[in-house]
């Protein structure tokens, strides 16, 4: 057992963070002396006990600092253990002495502990951050007791997780010299041997005890080193230590080199896997806030090149930083103790003190989370990452290659939609991907995953001043500073995504576009955990970029995609026929416009829809059932809960001229991705279904574009067609388009009795026709090309329906009378058009013939001629009301009105 203690980090301006250091040594080593010229910036021969300090806010690190003194500390130690309940009450205390290396109780050299002095209150030991620990330079048994008593006790009572520095106070006392005998009273002159000696020892120390983080000499009576003490310590507890180094592999610990290597991604903007000149300068301004010269790239270029170890691991390529180049750059500084710089960069990017990033609020609101889609940014990522981890350029990303994109997310590092993470990232939606669901029963909770990659970075040695901007290296504590120790360096090599047969990762490889299916397939399910993930490989979303970066972005883009090479062709649908439609003159996949269409399928239970899922998405059916709704190819039931497949097809849309503002014959070619979720008839899924698209559903939910209504033709009833009209009644309104689709129907004509009376719904509700569709698997490569084809024009008559895009034609009807409401809908907006025309015709005569009735009124009234209701005349008129005599006299008024005027 041990005792607790509290972890580092920094505070923040409004919320300081409290601190305590613990100073222990034996007696008489200066320690009260220690604090009390600290805080007083006196000297004090007799200084009184100062048990418990508090120093003032520090505004730099915000924290709150207490240093606690000690008297009789070991004993403290330990009642402070059995108060906890963390020691045995029936161990003596001569047993625990022994047990840690200590001298007997009968020894005449028993520790501080034999003193008069009451021992510290155990209200100062049960929760320190970390511990000074004292020893006097001119007492040479006070340093042996360190190693004997002290540091062992120390790991006993904290298990090693406190940090500890080391002070040698009283330097003032010795002096290096040739040779002298020393008396007392006098400096004790040391030779350069005996002060090499003494440096070895305190090596050796660190060692052993891997907790103590620096030893420094010090003075308290001249004030020599006395604040480096104390912020040494301070740093310990705010920059701590053993998240950056693991000192037994002497090397980058795993999870920091995860964090490191995906700051890397965010930084490398041409994704070309290095960190040019600029791009290091933007890190460093963004970061530092100071600018990074060329004298300072020059020096670091060479430190990361004189500490390589192995040839293999490039450092530097093509005059750029490397992952393990960048990663050298922070190994430098953690062997140079200066830990305040890799946790400066990694809390800028959201790290805690345990390296788990923290996800951004607004990366995972729920705002417009129903209709989020990949943004354009997202999509042109997930592209370069694509390219960029693409290993031999053959337009496929192998499992290994899906392994290093995923290997900076905490482990286990394997893709979103694999079994493993699957089940805790879709959590609460309401479907999960199809290559989620498990083919093995999932491990226990606390059960291992397969092991995460690491990166062959190796141990730099110490450095060499390079220079004074703020990602260059300054000098350490001083001479006696002693570094990490250096150990040889143990390669990890890379992860095998296929060493856990329980969890196997991919059996092919993916082309471009299988490659966005799975994101647009996640990205429907959750969107909240898809911009998670996307952070998590260093997506950082990009809003309100002017115009003039976006035309640079879309031309980087293009440029890009000119010099890559085209995928390879794939067996899946959308994909299989890539080699034969991709010619010289073809765009590649990923410089083609993509949209989405989320599709939701209903029927009735044994209706076929699972393997016209299967069809659609180009898996083969595994003909267990005839129905196909038993089991899917991997074995696993569909229908226990909502799961969702993809597919995607090509397809070509007319371009508009914009001279002419018409479409010209010009065809342009886009792929779409189509995301079908098939939902089981039990119930319960109805219920959730029925809140889902009312809107009103709490869990995450996703928008549909399209509903498919299945049913099946190769029954003499139509039971399956009526659970179908059952299902559009209570579920649809008249705003949500839908498809009807006919399975089974092998050796069918239109004039079954099922088909006909689909046919007939569908005309009432001014609809298209129902498909037709057969998912008999056959060994015929002929049948089989037609089923590829047959499949291909569904998807295609899909995407007509959704109106995915514009110029995409023929335009289907999947709105109940929806090119009926349409003209009503243009009727009345010309009515109303007409209305308002009238309205505004009427509102101008009147306003005239007021004006007009004003001026004659007038003139009338000067002549004094001026009769009863004639200022209305003119509306009779064009009312007509009045006749010719009317006209004429009115005519015959304004005459003579004019004459009067003259």
């Amino acid at each position: 057992g041990t005792m607790s203690s509290k972890r580092g980090g920094a505070g923040t301006k409004d919320s300081p963070r409290p601190l305590t250091i613990l100073v222990l040594g034996d007696d008489g080593v200066g320690k009260s002396s220690l604090i009390s010229t600290f805080v007083s910036r006196h000297f004090s021969d007799v200084p009184g006990i100062m048990t418990r300090v508090r120093l003032p806010p520090d505004p730099e690190n915000h924290c709150l600092t207490t240093i606690v003194d000690s008297q009789g500390g070991d004993q403290a130690l330990i009642g402070a253990m059995q108060s906890s309940g963390d020691f045995n009450s029936s161990d003596s205390f001569n047993e625990l002495l022994k047990s840690v290396g200590g001298p007997d109780s009968s020894s005449p050299t028993r520790p501080s502990a034999a003193s008069t002095k009451p021992p510290l209150p155990l209200s100062g030991m049960e929760h320190v951050d970390c511990i000074v620990l004292v020893y006097a330079l001119d007492k040479q048994e006070t340093f042996y007791r360190l190693e004997s008593h002290w540091l062992p006790l120390i790991e006993r009572c904290y298990s090693g997780e406190l940090p500890v520095i080391i002070a040698g106070n009283k330097m003032d006392t010795f002096q290096i010299g040739s040779s002298h005998h020393p008396t007392a009273g006098t400096s004790v002159l040391m030779d350069e041997q005996t002060l090499a000696r003494s440096r070895q020892q305190i090596v050796s120390l660190m060692q052993r005890f891997r907790f103590v983080r620096q030893c420094i000499k010090c003075s308290a009576k001249n004030l020599v080193r006395i604040d480096e003490v104390f912020l040494k310590a301070q740093q310990s507890v705010l920059y701590p230590f053993s998240p950056l180094y693991d000192l037994v592999a002497g090397q980058i610990t795993p999870k920091c080199q995860k964090a490191f290597g995906r700051i890397f991604r965010i930084y490398d903007q041409d994704h070309d896997g290095l960190l040019s000149n600029v791009e290091l300068d933007t890190f460093q301004y963004q970061t530092f806030h100071v600018p990074l010269v060329e004298r300072d790239l020059t020096g670091w270029k060479k430190v990361v090149n004189k500490h390589n170890p192995t040839p293999t691991e490039k450092v530097i390529q093509d005059g750029k930083f490397t992952v393990p180049g960048f990663l050298a750059i922070f190994d430098v500084f953690i062997s140079q103790n200066r830990l305040d710089v890799p946790w400066r960069v990694l809390r800028r990017f959201g790290y805690d003190d345990d390296l788990n990033l923290q996800i951004p609020e607004k990366v995972t609101s729920a705002q417009q989370q129903d209709g989020w889609r990949l943004s354009t940014s997202a999509r042109q990522f997930l592209a370069a990452l694509f390219h960029q981890f693409d290993s031999d350029s053959d337009g496929l990303l192998s499992p290994e290659d899906v392994g290093e994109i995923f290997k900076i997310v905490p482990d286990p590092a394997l893709p979103p939609w694999h079994p493993v993470r699957g089940e805790s990232i879709f959590y609460g939606c309401y479907s999960i991907p199809k290559e989620s669901m498990p083919t093995t029963h999932p491990p226990a909770v606390g059960s291992s995953f397969p092991g995460s990659p690491n990166s062959d970075e190796q141990q730099l040695g110490s450095a060499s001043f390079l220079g004074t901007s703020g990602i260059t290296i300054i000098s350490g504590a001083g001479p006696d500073a002693a570094a990490p120790p250096s150990t040889p360096h143990q390669p990890t090599g890379s992860m095998d995504m296929m060493s856990d047969d329980s969890f196997p990762m991919m059996t092919r490889p993916l082309n471009y576009l299988e490659w966005m299916s799975h994101w647009h397939t996640i990205s429907a399910i959750a969107p909240e955990a898809t911009r998670a993930e996307l952070f998590r490989l260093g997506h950082i979303e990009t809003r309100g970029k002017s115009k003039g970066k976006a035309k640079r972005r879309s031309a980087r883009r293009k440029a890009t995609a000119a010099a890559a090479l085209s995928p390879a062709s794939s067996p899946k649908l959308g994909a299989q026929d890539s080699a034969s439609t991709t010619s010289s003159t073809a765009a590649p996949d990923w410089t083609l416009p993509s949209y989405e269409i989320r599709v939701l399928m209903l029927g009735s239970k044994g209706c076929g829809k699972s393997s016209l899922v299967r069809m659609l998405s180009g898996d083969a059916d595994d003909g267990s059932s005839s129905s196909g709704d038993a089991t899917t190819a991997t074995g696993a039931t569909p229908t226990s809960r909502p799961v969702s497949s993809s597919a995607f097809v090509k397809m070509k849309r007319k371009v508009a001229d914009m001279s002419s503002k018409k479409k010209s014959d010009e065809a342009e070619e886009l792929v779409v991705h189509l995301i079908f979720t098939e939902v089981p008839e039990s119930e319960d899924h109805m219920k959730d279904l029925a809140s889902l698209l009312a809107g009103t559903s709490k869990s995450n939910t996703c928008f549909f574009d399209l509903v498919v209504l299945g049913f099946d033709c190769g029954k003499d009833d139509d039971a399956s067609f009526s659970y179908a009209r059952k299902m559009e009644k209570e579920l649809l309104t008249d705003e949500v388009r839908r498809v009807f689709v006919g399975t089974k129907c092998d050796g069918l004509t239109s004039k079954s009795q099922v088909i006909a009376v689909a046919r007939e719904h569908c005309e009432e509700l001014d609809l298209e026709p129902p498909l037709l569709s057969s998912s008999a698997v056959t060994d015929n490569k002929e049948q089989q090309r037609q089923r590829t084809e047959r499949a291909e024009e569904m998807l295609i008559h899909l995407c007509q329906c959704t109106r995915v895009a514009t110029g995409v034609e023929p335009l289907k009807k999947s709105k109940p009378h929806e090119e009926q409401k349409r003209m009503e809908a243009a009727r009345r907006r010309k009515m109303i058009w007409l209305g308002g025309l009238v309205s505004v015709s009427v509102a101008v005569a009147v306003g005239v013939g007021v004006l007009w009735t004003g001026m004659a009124g007038k003139a009338a009234a000067d002549n004094g001629r001026r009769t009863a209701g004639s200022g209305f005349g003119w509306l009779s008129s064009i009312l007509g009301f009045g006749g010719r005599g009317g006209s004429a006299t009115a005519t015959a008024e304004a005459s003579s009105g004019a004459t009067a005027v003259k």
